[in-house]
């Protein structure tokens, strides 16, 4: 068994970043979303593996009176969250 840690970025604007930054309360076009976890490798007999992977991801917080803003230019940034994403499990054989 192999133990290890995976981290994605997601989401990341480069060309608008500057547009609306969540430091002067924009919507956050500089924020990064990033997809992250524990994974386990687990070598079976017969060349048989299986992968199994938890990942949690951040999202964005929006005030109270501009989250149901259907343009999301609009939105005002207030902070930030982690929540559960997915669950993967991989089964394979190597030949």
């Amino acid at each position: 068994m192999t133990l290890g840690c995976m981290a994605n970025i997601d989401e990341y604007n480069i060309t608008r970043n500057q547009y609306s930054p969540m430091a002067s309360k924009g919507w956050g076009s500089d924020f990064m979303t990033v997809l992250f976890g524990p994974m386990a490798f687990f070598e079976l007999p017969n060349n048989l593996y299986a992968i199994l992977v938890f990942n949690w991801q951040n999202g964005r917080v929006y005030s109270n009176e501009t989250v149901g803003n259907a343009d999301f230019t609009k939105r005002e940034y207030e902070d930030w969250y982690v929540y559960y994403k997915k669950i993967a499990f991989v089964f394979g054989w190597n030949f």
